[in-house]
Order: structure tokens, then C-alpha cells, then sequence
């Protein structure tokens, strides 16, 4: 029996998807999501609120004591979770060129 994945055989997959292919050979690969909207757009149809960002910043520190022990690298944070800004000004060039 092949194996399928959402009711779809990974032939069937690669079909519709060729990009795949690279995937499954574990290749890098770029992908441009065509069905990305401009920003503008974007943030009309968004449904988190600032209360929902509020609420996922309590429960991360509700479970911080947990994450200070899963995860000893936040040990020296009390398990918050942080990271820190840093300019990269080598890249500046290329993140403001467009595609």
C-alpha cells in the first residue's frame, strides 16, 4: 500500500507541486508564496487583536518556570524567551532592493 498524505499519494504531490521534489531530496529551496497579499490587505483580514499578543505573552510567562528547566539555555532568563535586536547593516542593501 503507498503511502498517502491528505488523502493524496506523494506522486500526486510532486504532480501539483513541483517544488517538492527538491524538498523530499532535502535540497535547499526557495519558495515565493503567490498567494501572499500586499501588507495593506493583509492586516484587514487579520483576526488577532492586541488582547490575543497580551494573552500569548501571560502564558509564556505563566510556563516560564517550565521552559527555565525543558530548555536550559533560558535558565540564565528564567525561562522568558528573548531575543535581542541587532542591526545588520551588511544586508541593508539587499532587504530594501525588491524582488
Amino acid at each position: 500500500m503507498k503511502q498517502t498524505i491528505a488523502g493524496k499519494q506523494v506522486a500526486e504531490w510532486v504532480k501539483a507541486l513541483p517544488l517538492l521534489d527538491e524538498v523530499i531530496a532535502t535540497r535547499e529551496v526557495y519558495w515565493m508564496n503567490s498567494n501572499q497579499l500586499p501588507v495593506d490587505q493583509a492586516l484587514k483580514n487579520a483576526t488577532l487583536t492586541m488582547s490575543d499578543v497580551k494573552e500569548a505573552e501571560q502564558r509564556l510567562r505563566r510556563f516560564a518556570p517550565y521552559l527555565a528547566v525543558a530548555f536550559p539555555e533560558t535558565k540564565r532568563t528564567d525561562g522568558i524567551i528573548e531575543s535581542p535586536l541587532k542591526k545588520n547593516s551588511s544586508n541593508e542593501k539587499t532587504i530594501r532592493t525588491p524582488f
